[in-house]
């Protein structure tokens, strides 16, 4: 007969010594702990959000739905839900966060959602993941979308610019989303995009499709062409499709290429197959019945 001492029984279950992950007794400053990025949840992203709500029709509607990049701080959700609790308003969010695979950064995210869970509905979920996952429309990952969607509100919050070497399917996983949202959303929805835009931190590759974009629509409109040169220093009918992008642009830096940018960005679209960028002459509401608001910025 063998002797099971309840000492023996729990001998090897839990580890001797346990490790905690310190946590750092001073909160690292981040970029979007600036006033800049304060500004633009204040002045853009809620008083959008505010007007999208009051031309919603609410009746039977208890629910805002909500895309974002929150990152550990989760800035943008707590001011949302503020606002939706303000309004009688639920709000279910689904959310891509990089950064919460760091154990550190995974503690600061823990704390933030136990913070705001009182505010959004249960089935709410923030994934450590990049938001490059959703450049195939028909991954698993995708089923998140589907599942949560469609949205009333698409937030892409970006660190770097949508047109970067590190993350090439930024093009694409913007138009998963508007493709997905035009083919489900009856109703009017916001698309917010936070992109850097120094010539340093965008591709170079994907300029000439800007550029070809901006040609097409100063063909159709000379004041468009006179106007961008006025306000860039780009001369977009001299512009030579066959020169090396790095030769284009002269004088055309800092704030004026960041002006040059947000005009070749929001006027393109990318191609599924091929990942490119296409162009198409500017409309009202080209994703769907959705409001795109783009921020540039250095």
């Amino acid at each position: 007969m063998v002797d099971r001492t309840e000492e023996s029984l729990i001998e090897g279950i839990a580890p001797k010594e346990v490790q905690h992950e310190a946590l750092s007794e001073e909160k690292a400053f981040k970029a979007w702990h600036k006033p800049r990025k304060q500004w633009v949840r204040q002045e853009q992203w809620l008083k959008e959000t505010e007007s999208l709500i009051c031309s919603l029709p609410l009746d039977g509607r208890s629910l805002l739905r909500y895309l974002s990049l929150p990152g550990e701080d989760m800035l943008d959700i707590r001011m949302i839900a503020r606002l939706c609790r303000g309004k009688g308003l639920d709000l279910k969010c689904l959310g891509y966060d990089e950064g919460a695979r760091g154990l550190t950064n995974q503690t600061e995210v823990n704390i933030s959602w136990n913070e705001v869970s009182n505010n959004i509905v249960p089935t709410s979920t923030v994934l450590p993941d990049n938001i490059a996952v959703l450049r195939n429309a028909h991954s698993q990952a995708f089923r998140y979308v589907i599942e949560h969607g469609p949205f009333d509100i698409i937030n892409l919050d970006l660190c770097g610019s949508v047109s970067c070497t590190d993350y090439p399917h930024n093009h694409q996983v913007l138009h998963n989303l508007c493709e997905y949202q035009a083919n489900h959303s009856r109703e009017p929805w916001l698309l917010f995009l936070t992109t850097r835009a120094e010539y340093e931190k965008v591709n170079i590759k994907d300029l000439p499709y800007y550029l070809k974009s901006l040609s097409v629509n100063a063909e159709d409109s000379r004041h468009f062409g006179v106007r961008l040169a006025e306000i860039t220093g780009f001369d977009i009918y001299s512009y030579d499709s066959s020169a090396d992008p790095k030769s284009l642009f002269g004088e055309c830096t800092g704030e004026a290429f960041v002006k040059l940018f947000a005009a070749g960005f929001g006027n393109s679209k990318p191609d599924r197959q091929s990942e490119k960028l296409q162009t198409h002459e500017p409309q009202a509401g080209a994703c769907g019945t959705g409001k795109n608001y783009y921020s540039c910025g250095t």
